[in-house]
């Protein structure tokens, strides 16, 4: 029982650690997303420099594989866009 015990938290560590890596390497594309969308380089980015990524076919194609609406580009910039700036 004890063994069955110790597998048991060990997969539950394995399946944690996979979750926060997959979590982490999401982040890390956000935030180049974001960065290279920041087309005039201010730290900010527009509506309009999002909705110029969102043309870009690499840009688009990943959205799709992440299951993201290109088409619905403005609403999501919008549910992002906290302090409406």
């Amino acid at each position: 029982v004890a063994a069955t015990v110790d597998i048991s938290a060990k997969d539950r560590e394995l399946m944690i650690q996979s979750e926060m890596s997959q979590l982490r390497c999401y982040l890390q594309k956000a935030t180049a997303f974001f960065t290279e969308a920041d087309i005039d380089g201010s730290g900010t980015l527009s509506l309009d420099e999002f909705k110029q990524h969102l043309r870009d076919q690499h840009v688009s194609a990943y959205f799709q594989a992440l299951g993201l609406d290109v088409s619905q580009a403005e609403l999501l910039f919008r549910l992002l866009d906290k302090d409406n700036s």
